[in-house]
């Protein structure tokens, strides 16, 4: 918004400002003037040369630049103004488009490399058309300010919030030049300003330590009327002192002692009457070479002692600012309060105190690995490729023992599969079986399982029995088991006397003589009736044969 720009054309009036020399603002008149251009056939380069150098020599812009289209038929400007630019350190760049031969492109260069120092640049297809507006971009981001501002004496700006060190300083006077600088990023504060809004003073603070930069100068060059104001001291003074250390407290004593990748830092302190001091609560930050920072805690270890560890991995310089509090009833208002400050210095490695080559180290390695040494001063001498002297690994272990081996088993896996009838179904029924088995072994498991439950079912009907209940079973079990042991037989005395009437048929019947029956053979009769009469004698009889036969 701030650089100035002018636009002037030919047209059938002559050369006229289309768009008079001003700052440029928001841009919008400007791309206005610039759709509106008639272009015309220019005769001379002298008449819009010399409007823009007069427009130039008007404004207060800190580097001036002329961009020429033209297609070099116009006759070239003299010498002498050409003189003048050099003379202002205003520059010319010119572009041509379609020229007609190698004179007007003479021309141009004649008015930008050769007569300004500018730059030339040459259209000469419909596409290359298109790279125009790419031109004049580059054109306006290669201008460059002069890095030192000269001129005539000006009252800098006094701007920012109120500052410690601008503290009663009211104004400033003039100055006649300075560096041209760029507002810093961050929490800088710009105090005085120059030409254009370029900072002349600023302040800031870099982890724990001040920054105060004044672009100006402090002697006569650019500032003679400083040194007759009569608050140059106050002024100095004031930047010097709130950029110093804070003074620290004469009753603390700080050491450290490197552990590794960190430091110790222990602190002894005493109080107002020279004793230790106790309860004290130290709490600082620690500043690392690389800009970052750490909290850091002190704890109490002995009487008057206090501790901490802080890392301190890389190498360089570590500053500490510590603030105190403890109670001490000597003081005002019985608290103690103070700060600290310490720096913690971490040296390079003992690698880095050399400062020359190892030469005979690396011609050593050379000759033990057979390499060599190649000269630095002559890298296209040497053949990184050459073979010379490279010993190929050979293996001695023959290969011929693996090959056979391999072989062999191929050729037993080749038999195998050949000869070797596999017999698919057979596989299919013993898995079968298999499955069968485990089925008929779950089977007997499941009746072992009932005969179990059958049995304690018994033992605990048993258990519920009465006591006459349990007398009458176990005088029916000996019943039974006495009738198992008899023998039916006849004994001889009872084969002499003669056959007794038997009554067959139960309690009722009568006793029928044998006479009066028919006689049959027994066996007939009991095979013919097994349940009745002799045939369950005979049944008895045989049960009880087989009986003793079981018990020898």
């Amino acid at each position: 918004r701030l650089d100035y720009v002018g636009i002037n054309e030919f047209s059938m009036g002559g050369n006229v400002w289309v768009f008079p020399m001003q700052q440029v603002g928001d841009g919008t008149r400007v791309k206005r003037a610039i759709q509106n251009i008639n272009f015309g056939d220019m005769p001379d380069f002298t008449p819009p040369i010399q409007m823009a150098y007069d427009a130039l020599m008007k404004t207060d812009a800190g580097q001036k630049h002329v961009i020429v289209i033209s297609d070099g038929d116009p006759s070239p400007p003299p010498a002498s103004l050409l003189a003048k630019y050099r003379q202002s350190k205003i520059t010319i760049s010119t572009v041509g488009v379609f020229p007609h031969s190698g004179a007007q492109t003479s021309n141009m260069q004649y008015m930008s490399k050769d007569g300004t120092g500018g730059n030339h640049y040459e259209i000469n297809t419909q596409a290359a058309l298109a790279k125009i507006p790419q031109i004049f971009i580059k054109e306006a981001q290669t201008i460059r300010r002069s890095l030192i501002w000269e001129g005539p004496p000006f009252t800098p700006t006094l701007v920012g919030a109120a500052s410690e060190a601008m503290r009663g300083i009211t104004r400033v006077p003039q100055v006649s030049g300075y560096v041209v600088a760029a507002e810093r990023d961050g929490l800088a504060l710009v105090t005085i300003k120059g030409k254009e809004g370029d900072p002349i003073m600023a302040q800031w603070q870099h982890g724990l330590g001040k920054v105060v930069t004044y672009t100006s100068d402090a002697t006569t060059r650019w500032n003679a009327s400083w040194v007759q104001w009569e608050d140059f001291k106050a002024f100095w003074e004031q930047h010097i002192r709130w950029a110093m250390r804070p003074a620290g407290s004469a009753n603390v004593r700080v050491t450290s002692e490197t552990q590794g990748d960190q430091t110790l830092v222990t602190l002894e302190a005493l109080d107002s009457m020279g004793e230790r001091l106790n309860f004290a609560n130290f709490k600082g930050r620690l500043a690392a070479p690389d800009g970052t920072g750490a909290d850091v805690e002190l704890r109490q270890v002995a009487p008057g002692r206090y501790q901490a560890k802080v890392p301190t991995a890389s190498a360089g310089s570590y500053v500490m600012s510590l603030r105190y509090v403890a109670p001490d009833p000597q003081v005002k208002g019985g608290v103690m309060e103070g700060t600290v400050q310490a720096a913690i210095s971490r040296p390079f490695a003992d690698e880095y105190r050399t400062l020359q080559d190892n030469a005979s180290v690396l011609e050593q390695v050379a000759k033990a690995t057979g390499g060599r040494v190649l000269d630095l001063n002559q890298p296209g001498a040497a053949d990184l490729w050459l073979r010379e002297g490279v010993k190929f690994p050979v293996t001695t272990k023959p290969i011929w023992l693996i090959l056979a081996i391999a072989g062999l088993t191929m050729f037993l896996a080749d038999v195998g599969i050949r000869r070797v009838r596999i017999d698919i179904p057979a596989i299919w029924r013993a898995t079968l079986g298999l499955f069968a088995g485990s089925k008929s072994r779950g089977n007997e498991q499941l009746g072992s399982l009932k005969s179990a439950r059958e049995l304690a079912k018994k033992r605990i009907s048993a258990r519920e029995m009465t006591s006459a209940d349990r007398e009458a079973a176990k005088a029916q079990a000996a019943a039974e088991a006495a009738m198992a042991k008899v023998k039916f037989e006849a004994t001889p005395d009872q084969l002499k006397k003669p056959a007794a009437p038997i009554a067959m048929g139960g309690a009722d019947a009568k006793p029928e003589s044998t006479q009066s029956r028919a006689v049959q053979d027994p066996m007939k009769q009991a095979q013919a009736k097994p349940g009745e009469g002799m045939g369950r004698l005979l049944q008895a009889k045989k049960k009880a044969r087989e009986g003793m036969d079981d018990n020898p």
